[in-house]
């Protein structure tokens, strides 16, 4: 198995994928194995077909399995609500299983529901028949956006006790999970349910671009916009490229599989600038500055637009560390993420003296 290793600045990063980092790792997972809970990939032809290996026949799962077509699942539902249905293990594990009864397919579904992790974390949303997902009050300000907390894993203990049930059930079978993806549930949080044109939503990406980027990604409590964390730094991390050590304290291990670090001077044009600075005051502008941001810099609608434009054509004309100029940070991070076995900061100046020659 393969573990992908990434270095480079955000604006880099997200435009030319030539000026990466890349190294393949094989002794490295790339996602975390749980023993007694991972089923044996040996003896699965879905796993097989989704590794592109050999398989004995073409696997077949079925994504509607816990189907409103089979009368068990009617019986067993009656009087239970469709979410209520998704918190008890014992009634998540039965409809897992209903139509593996019926069908050898190859795997199965885990019955679960999109909105799920939203009511896990205190949204009042429910689900209701002939119409689908409905939030009680919508988000439609910051302050709605308050309401929002991390998901945590003792949040939806009743989804990790059916999980534990449905794998001594189905032994070599694999069980496929899902989620909803981030525009999906914004745009039920906005609209407070179903909606054909998203207008809402549609106006809210428009009206408070910030809003609407902090419904689709939250930063983890307490990180800042200059060097974001998400979900603890185990796949993505930031730095500001201080200087070695800085890259170094930020890129060490521990990782968890695929290792992703954008480096980004606070003093970059090309990773601050966004239209939103035409109306919008940034984060950025508001938290303590980066170390090398200067202190006279502040925020004008309009203004500061133009003023970050114009920097942009001259980006890279600036030293080593700073604006859009990161020659002296890549050996820096690539060292930090991906090091060969017995390296040493030593190394890592040869190398950096080899390139200025």
């Amino acid at each position: 198995m393969l573990a992908d290793r990434f270095v480079g600045s955000r604006a880099a990063c997200l435009e030319r994928v030539t000026t990466l980092w890349y190294e393949t790792i094989p002794d490295v997972q790339p996602y975390e194995t749980i023993p007694d809970v991972t089923v044996r990939q040996g003896k699965s032809a879905f796993i097989k077909a989704c590794r592109r290996e050999p398989v004995p026949h073409t696997p077949v799962w079925y994504m509607r399995q816990a189907g409103r077509s089979l009368p068990e699942y009617r019986k067993v539902r009656e009087g239970v609500s469709m979410l209520d249905s998704c918190t008890r293990p014992d009634l998540i594990t039965e409809i897992t299983l209903q139509p593996l009864r019926r069908y050898d397919v190859d795997a199965a579904i885990l019955f679960s529901d999109i909105v799920v992790p939203l009511r896990a974390v205190g949204i009042d949303v429910d689900i209701k028949a002939g119409v689908g997902p409905v939030v009680g009050t919508p988000v439609r300000s910051s302050a709605d956006l308050g309401r929002l907390r991390p998901l945590e894993p003792g949040d939806v203990p009743y989804v990790t006790e059916a999980i534990g049930m449905l794998v001594a059930e189905l032994d070599d079978r694999p069980l496929i999970g899902f989620a909803g993806g981030p525009f999906t549930l914004a745009s039920y949080l906005v609209e407070g349910g179903p909606s054909k044109n998203h207008d809402k939503t549609k106006a809210l990406m428009y009206a408070d671009p910030p809003l609407w980027h902090a419904l689709l990604v939250r930063r983890d409590p307490g990180s800042t916009e200059v060097q974001p964390r998400y979900d603890n730094g185990r796949t993505v991390r930031f730095s500001e490229a201080i200087d070695p050590v800085d890259v170094d304290r930020v890129g060490g291990p521990p990782w968890v599989g695929t290792r992703v670090l954008f480096l980004q001077h606070p003093s970059d044009p090309v990773v601050w600038w966004s239209p939103d600075l035409l109306f919008s005051r940034p984060g950025w502008l508001v938290e303590p500055r980066g170390r090398d941001r200067s202190a006279a810099m502040q925020w004008n609608p309009v203004v500061t637009f133009w003023q970050v434009s114009a920097d942009l054509t001259n980006a890279e004309g600036v030293p080593g560390g700073h604006g859009h100029n990161y020659s002296n940070d890549i050996l820096d991070g690539w060292a930090a993420v991906a090091p060969p076995d017995g390296w040493t900061a030593a190394d890592t100046e040869r190398i950096r003296a080899a390139l200025k020659s």
